[in-house]
């Protein structure tokens, strides 16, 4: 899923060390090198649990946006799930400041596709660990998958 949030500085003077810390939901996870600020991909942007995206000088009335793609893991239950962002920075006299927070909700369908389904996906070794499936990565065949509920699927 793709994420986009704006940030706009409302106050007549410009603020310094603009910085957005995004609280991903639970189970959620940022998918590496989709970051972009006002159009301009940011390279090496690592991001766990919460992100913290950096924007630096914020003129007046100037906007930011930001957008990032995250994904769920398998300990995401269907349902609801909130997502939290928050603005810091600090004034022209050194006082710091916090905007937000500006919460979104998030829904995911469970069992999507129902108990006569496919599992689509590939089963491999991520050599890199960066959770992808790309030309370092090892494929695997022949694996027998099971699901949390014991239905079987076979790779082949």
């Amino acid at each position: 899923m793709f994420y986009t949030v704006d940030v706009t500085n409302k106050l007549r003077y410009t603020l310094k060390n603009g910085i957005v810390i995004d609280k991903l939901p639970e189970g959620f996870k940022y998918v590496p090198n989709t970051l972009s600020i006002n159009g301009q991909k940011i390279d090496n942007f690592e991001a766990i649990e919460k992100m913290e995206i950096k924007l630096g000088d914020m003129p007046p009335e100037k906007k930011f946006t930001l957008v990032y793609q995250a994904r769920t893991g398998i300990r995401v239950s269907g349902g609801a799930s909130i997502n939290e962002a928050r603005v810091n920075a600090i004034s022209p006299n050194g006082t710091k400041l916090e905007g937000g927070p500006a919460k979104a909700i998030v829904f995911v369908r469970k069992d999507i596709f129902g108990y006569n389904g496919a599992i689509i996906g590939r089963v491999f070794i991520d050599n890199n660990n960066n959770g992808i499936p790309d030309e370092k990565d090892t494929g695997l065949e022949n694996i027998e998958l099971y699901t949390a509920n014991g239905f079987k699927n076979f790779n082949r």
